[in-house]
């Protein structure tokens, strides 16, 4: 990892950053690497207003011109956490999301959104290991709880977040559309 030379760290470090970018956000940012034109590449730790259109608290990992690229972590106001891929500013490739209420996501992402393989685990103790879709089940997959004491999986069918059809029934009956 290169490092910025000292008159780069001070530009990185003051307000000379454009306010416009979505950079320019408190004197906390930093950022090892090159700023072309005054656009951070590298690694880096920013910390994003309170007011922030996305509810985006802190991010620390790689950066390519002013935007969260690579691998990173991503703090959200809420207390939702995802580490793992971005591409342009958005959750993109492979991460684990862990969110406030202790259920996690840990598969694919596109755009911010759960897409293609994945497995969503709530503190219930239920699963859903399968296919997605812009956020929503969609697609084969296996649904796991505990029911009557016992873990029972079902192999089900989603379509836009709905259960159209159990596929393997497993004794699981009506307590998976619960």
């Amino acid at each position: 990892m290169s490092t910025l030379s000292a008159q780069m760290k001070e530009e990185a470090s003051t307000d000379e950053v454009d306010s416009a970018s979505p950079l320019a956000r408190t004197a906390r940012d930093k950022v090892e690497g090159r700023l072309p034109e005054k656009k951070p590449t590298g690694r880096g730790w920013l910390e994003f207003e309170e007011d922030d259109a996305r509810g985006r608290d802190e991010f620390v990992g790689e950066l390519f011109h002013e935007s969260e690229h690579g691998l990173g972590t991503m703090t959200w106001v809420d207390g939702t956490k995802y580490k793992g891929d971005f591409y342009d500013g958005f959750t993109h490739g492979f991460g684990h999301e862990i969110y406030r209420d202790s259920t996690s996501y840990k598969g694919q992402f596109s755009k911010n959104l759960r897409s293609g393989l994945g497995v969503f685990s709530s503190t219930n103790g239920e699963q859903f290991s399968g296919e997605w879709a812009q956020g929503e089940r969609h697609g084969r997959g296996i649904v796991s709880k505990v029911s009557q004491g016992k873990q029972v999986s079902v192999l089900a069918a989603f379509e836009h977040g709905d259960l159209i059809e159990i596929l393997q029934d497993d004794a699981y009956g009506d307590d998976l559309k619960d």
